[in-house]
């Protein structure tokens, strides 16, 4: 999946199905916070985490979801 949003920034999450972490590779403009929740499909709140993207290209494993049971879920990513 790869998402761009008014150029200001670009992300590709990989990991599908994912096990034990979520990867999520970036690029954005300027160095910001980044809000991640992870969604199961009723919309319950399954993982949050927040990190510092720095202007460029970036990796973050979004790590501790190795326990959910298989299924659809929904990357939501904010920043601010």
């Amino acid at each position: 999946v790869i998402i761009k949003a008014e150029q200001n920034y670009k992300l590709e999450v990989m990991g599908n199905p994912f096990r034990n972490q979520i990867t999520i590779r970036y690029s954005i403009q300027q160095t910001n916070t980044m809000q991640l929740s992870l969604f199961d499909m009723q919309g319950k709140l399954m993982a949050k985490e927040s990190l510092l993207a720095r202007t460029g290209s970036g990796v973050y494993n979004m790590q501790g979801v190795g326990y959910l049971p298989p299924g659809m879920y929904l990357l939501h990513a904010e920043i601010d």
